[in-house]
């Protein structure tokens, strides 16, 4: 990282030669121009225009330095000459409010791929861009948050279309802030997609304040509670306004890796896409219904852990539940309430913002909590471990929770992606088809039926009213015998769950959800974890192994899966020597 003791010069040529970047980029002032790399392009645009692009982005900070390209490279293509931009640039800077750059618009790349805003990332200025927008005093950024503006970079890159600016309308400085704050929510999710995190603590801020980093869940911290969503640091039964002191409250000071997964995890839930794509699987949604919607559930008190969209706390009170409480860390939760207003539930549903193991309630115990906290493989996301905190403080003895019981299944098949690449429109790309089989992430798919080679067993069950946290973490033997020959391509992993109601209760039945490659498709598909050495086997052969499934470090919502099998002969003979292989989820 750069020194307060080096030049502009020198911290952008750092950034060439640390990280090999020798990208084709527009010039700045002349589009009709690409230079060998950014910093060709900015020498040029000091030597041609005297515009020196490192000394002006000393003085801003992160946000408005991307606004600050993408606005000169906006109005160069819209025909200003270029000393025309550069006085424009110039007379600006001494006029914090009226920068004709801070416009959200302009957090919108002006050019695809742009390899300026990934150079601007590196550099290590002495602003802080939060600070700088609240009007405080700027320190120097930590490391974890010039790690974050590199992954914004990349949010950009991918999703260029999400800053426009709203049509018929101009969006003011906090508008902005908003957008920028929304990329900041995303980080952690980029790492997990990614897989770049690191295990170790950033860099905490100074106590006195004058070196704060400031981010999303800070921000959302200081908010007042949307209107008819609790706040979740409120005592049992008292006031919802914030304190310091207060459970759940975010006390300022240094963030570790597991509150950034956390922050990415909580604001990809704060998306309205992904809870389209859950209410729309009806398989999952309408086995909640039949599980909820039951008569042993009238009159009792429902805790529902991440209740998303509150769809479950809207069944559970049309159920006839005296008062149904929904705990949720994102920001769906404004949209929920509006949900439960518009239906007439705001009587019966409380909701509730921040995380299961934080939160107060206004009630001591509750006789249910219903969540759908079910990930890939089943324990991707780790929301479990959240419901089972909430358990522990709130259910009731004799208390129900929703569902009871989980298990994961294994199955033997012939089904490979990579067979994919074959054959591409007639071409031969075995090569890449290799080398993605190398990789070792699993894959989320609907698996052919067609190509079990096995029966499904199961070789994990849970039982959701006892297991501990530290149960989730497991080695389990499997064995599983081959029903027909074929090429043993992949394991496929899936997940079964059941909602068994209360001893005793008449009129109600046990509802199953499964997800197997023989059952109706769900939005968590099948996990396929491939082989990279496919063996054949046949009918009447034994596939006998170990799965060991563990969360991956601090804070982490992956999964580490390895599996170690051999395969036996119907004659007792090894056909398959021992093997292992590791994969993430």
């Amino acid at each position: 990282m750069a020194t307060g003791a080096e030049t502009d010069d020198e911290r952008w040529s750092d950034w060439e030669e640390e990280e090999g970047a020798q990208m084709p980029t527009q010039g700045l002032f002349a589009p009709v121009r690409t230079f060998a790399s950014p910093a060709e392009c900015i020498n040029a645009a000091r030597m041609e225009h005297g515009f020196d692009l490192p000394g002006v982005c000393a003085g801003l900070g992160f946000y408005e330095r991307v606004q600050l390209v993408n606005f000169v490279r906006t109005r160069t293509a819209e025909g200003d000459d270029a000393a025309a931009l550069k006085q424009l640039v110039t007379s600006s800077l001494e006029a914090l409010d009226t920068r004709p750059w801070k416009h959200e618009r302009f957090l919108r790349p002006a050019l695809d791929n742009d390899p300026l805003l990934f150079t601007i990332g590196a550099d290590d200025s002495d602003a802080d861009s939060d600070a700088e927008r609240a009007g405080g005093a700027a320190g120097a950024r930590s490391g974890a948050a010039l790690e974050d503006e590199a992954i914004i970079l990349s949010v950009l890159r991918a999703e260029p279309t999400r800053f426009d600016a709203p049509a018929g309308g101009s969006a003011d400085d906090g508008a902005a802030a908003g957008a920028a704050d929304s990329l900041v929510a995303q980080l952690a999710q980029m790492r997990l997609l990614l897989h770049d995190m690191s295990a170790e603590a950033v860099e905490p801020r100074d106590a006195s304040g004058g070196d704060r980093e400031t981010d999303a869940a800070d921000e959302a911290d200081d908010e007042e509670p949307t209107d008819g969503v609790r706040d979740g640091g409120a005592a049992p039964g008292g006031s919802a306004a914030k304190s310091a002191s207060a459970p759940g409250r975010r006390r300022r000071g240094a963030r570790t890796t597991a509150d950034k997964v956390d922050e990415g995890y909580f604001g990809s839930y704060g998306e309205l896409g992904i809870h389209h794509t859950m209410l729309s699987d009806r398989v999952r949604t309408e086995a909640y219904r039949n599980a909820i919607c039951q008569p042993w559930l009238h009159g009792k008190v429902a805790l529902d852990i991440g209740c998303g969209t509150a769809i479950l706390s809207l069944f559970a009170a049309s159920a006839g539940a005296a008062h149904v409480y929904g705990v949720d860390a994102s920001g769906i939760i404004a949209h929920a309430q509006q949900v439960v207003r518009r239906n007439g539930m705001d009587d019966r549903i409380t909701l509730v913002r921040g995380k299961a193991e934080e939160v107060a309630l206004p009630v001591a115990k509750v006789d249910v909590i219903i969540s759908e906290w079910m990930g890939y493989c089943l324990l991707y996301e780790a929301m479990l471990p959240s419901v089972l905190a909430a358990r522990d403080k709130w259910l009731a003895p004799g208390g129900v929770m929703m569902p009871n019981k989980a298990s994961m299944q294994l199955r033997l098949s012939s089904h490979s992606e990579l067979s994919f690449w074959d054959d591409v429109y007639g071409y031969d790309m075995t090569d890449i088809g290799q080398a993605t089989g190398e990789d070792k992430e699993a894959d989320v798919i609907v698996v052919p039926a067609e190509s079990a080679l096995s029966g499904q067993a199961t070789f994990r069950t849970i039982d959701i009213m006892t297991v501990r946290d530290e149960e989730l973490d497991f080695n389990a033997p499997f064995e599983l015998l081959v029903t027909a020959d074929g090429t043993l391509r992949t394991f496929v992993a899936s997940f079964e769950t059941a909602f068994e109601p209360p001893d005793g209760a008449a009129g109600c039945s046990v509802v199953e959800l499964k997800t197997g490659m023989l059952d109706p498709p769900t939005h968590w598909k099948q996990t396929l974890f491939h082989l990279k050495q496919p063996v054949d086997v046949h009918a009447g052969e034994v596939v006998r192994g170990l799965i060991a499934v563990a969360r991956l470090g601090e804070g982490r919502r992956d999964l580490d899966v390895s599996i170690t099998f051999s395969v036996m002969r119907a004659d007792g003979h090894v056909a398959v020597e021992e093997r292992s292989q590791l994969w993430q989820v």
